[in-house]
């Protein structure tokens, strides 16, 4: 037997073409040159969402290249049997409740066109991204590589930021046009993709783990030019992270860093920001700019009650996916107020008012259910140093999912990709912790590779014959306290690493 042949080919039985792989069985190996190729394109997706470079490059929108990696990774997640793994998958089942509903909140929604607008502008994007995530990654290395992708996207971002970046009012933001041109939403992205860089940290290279603090230290910079308030939380919500897992020593070293970090960007951040943030602590009001970031927070709690009032009022399906503004806007004007045309800055209340109770429930399902998957893998394979790295990719995501619900009360981002590619990477990470089969060590000079045969649940190992192998037959590596399975595979194939 080949070693490139699926997995579904043990014992002398090739899987069907497209069939998807049962729940305890191993993935694709690593030789599968259709699952490598459209993880090559998942990366592509991931670094075109979070690089933003398309907002920059216009030739990229027109050539609609998100759209396109996504079409080619899933594609290629339809053959390997990837996309039925992920739609069987718990967390796959919500965010796939949660879009028939949408659909059921369009049909009923106040404005029928804008709703679906955004049904096939943003959300059905999303949804792409989550399938191809899902479906295109098949091992804990490529979990790994493509959390690295964001990480590089970061650094990008970064660059984008420091070139065309613009200062409106004493807060920051990325030119005129495109989602990052918002303080707020910058200051999100910044924060959301610092997980990235903390596991590139812990297992990249050295060259990785040189530009990785740079890069991250930046960042912080960044964001607190932004003047961002829920940017300022999520920054100390991942350094809480952090804190917990660093032993004594490492602890102190870390806050004299963190300290001197925040204390060299409070002290090179705007007039405005700072006012921004005193908001958090103080009700005094002693300038202009403090009085423009107090009237800001009193438009915040303006929208949040009239959001959850919407949302007693449609508990059902709501007013319509995307159309709270505009509903606002209709009462306003009946009661002969002028309206500020704001969506609802808070993502909870955007999902509970527009889709209905029934919508925020499905879509917080996905959410916890992430969550707790997340922190069962982190639990369970801590501690190890054989699967340390399976454990710090579901810390990593678990980091990612927390600075989202951080954010949640300060920004309308519901439906954007954030929350399903996290499902998308979740999935992917237990699909793999499902399929790694236990490597043999290392020997210290390469010649060739003997590890067991992955082992479908409940079944029984079976030795395979001389007579089956068609490769040629190479010298058995033998390590003390691992029972060898004897066949040979092509030098370089370590399929054991994940």
């Amino acid at each position: 037997m080949q070693a490139s042949q699926g997995v579904g080919a043990q014992n002398g039985q090739a899987r069907p073409f497209g069939q998807a792989l049962p729940l305890g069985q191993a993935a694709a190996p690593r030789g599968d040159a259709i699952q490598s190729v459209g993880f090559f394109f998942v990366c592509v997706l991931l670094f075109l969402l979070f690089s933003r470079v398309q907002e920059q490059i216009p030739l990229l929108t027109k050539m609609s290249s998100v759209f396109v990696a996504g079409l080619l990774a899933m594609g290629a997640g339809l053959m390997t049997g990837g996309v039925y793994y992920v739609v069987r998958a718990r967390q796959g089942i919500y965010l796939l409740s949660f879009t028939c509903w949408l659909v059921l909140a369009t049909i009923t929604s106040n404005w029928k066109s804008g709703s679906l607008a955004l049904l096939t502008d943003m959300w059905v994007k999303s949804l792409w991204a989550f399938l191809a995530v899902g479906a295109g990654i098949a091992t804990l290395r490529q979990c790994k590589n493509a959390m690295y992708v964001m990480g590089v996207s970061l650094f990008v971002v970064e660059v984008i930021t420091t070139l065309v970046g613009r200062d409106e009012y004493g807060r920051l933001g990325v030119g005129d046009v495109g989602t990052l041109a918002n303080a707020n939403v910058l200051a999100f992205h910044i924060v959301f993709l610092f997980p990235c860089l903390l596991l590139a940290m812990l297992h990249a290279g050295r060259v990785w783990k040189l530009l990785a603090i740079p890069v991250m230290i930046y960042g912080i910079f960044l964001v607190l030019q932004t003047g961002s308030r829920g940017g300022l939380i999520e920054i100390a919500l991942v350094s809480l992270f952090i804190f917990i897992r660093l032993g004594a020593g490492q602890k102190i070293v870390f806050t004299v860093v963190a300290l001197a970090a925040v204390s060299v960007g409070v002290g090179m951040a705007s007039k405005d920001a700072l006012a921004r943030y005193r908001t958090l602590f103080t009700d005094e009001i002693d300038s202009s700019s403090f009085v423009s970031a107090t009237a800001s927070q009193m438009q915040r709690k303006y929208l949040l009650e009239q959001s959850l009032q919407m949302t007693f009022q449609h508990p059902l399906l709501g007013v319509g996916p995307g159309v709270f503004l505009s509903t606002l806007a209709g009462e306003e004007a009946k009661d002969g107020r002028a309206s500020a045309w704001r969506n609802t800055h808070n993502a909870y209340t955007q999902l509970s008012s527009e889709t209905g109770l029934p919508g925020f429930l499905l879509f917080m399902a996905a959410l916890l259910s992430c969550m707790g998957l997340n922190f069962r893998t982190y639990r369970k394979y801590r501690g190890r140093v054989e699967t340390q790295d399976r454990s710090d990719v579901a810390y990593g995501l678990l980091i990612m999912l927390a600075i989202w619900t951080a954010n949640g009360p300060f920004d309308s981002n519901a439906y954007q990709y954030y929350m399903p590619v996290l499902v998308g990477l979740t999935v992917a990470l237990a699909r793999a912790g499902q399929t790694s089969p236990v490597a043999a060590p290392v020997p210290m000079f390469r010649q060739s590779w003997a590890v067991p045969l992955p082992v479908m649940a409940g079944a029984e190992s079976k030795a395979i014959s001389p007579s089956q192998n068609t490769t040629p037959k190479t010298p058995q590596v033998k390590s003390p306290g691992l029972k060898m399975t004897r066949y040979s595979v092509r030098p370089g194939d370590r399929r054991g690493e994940g």
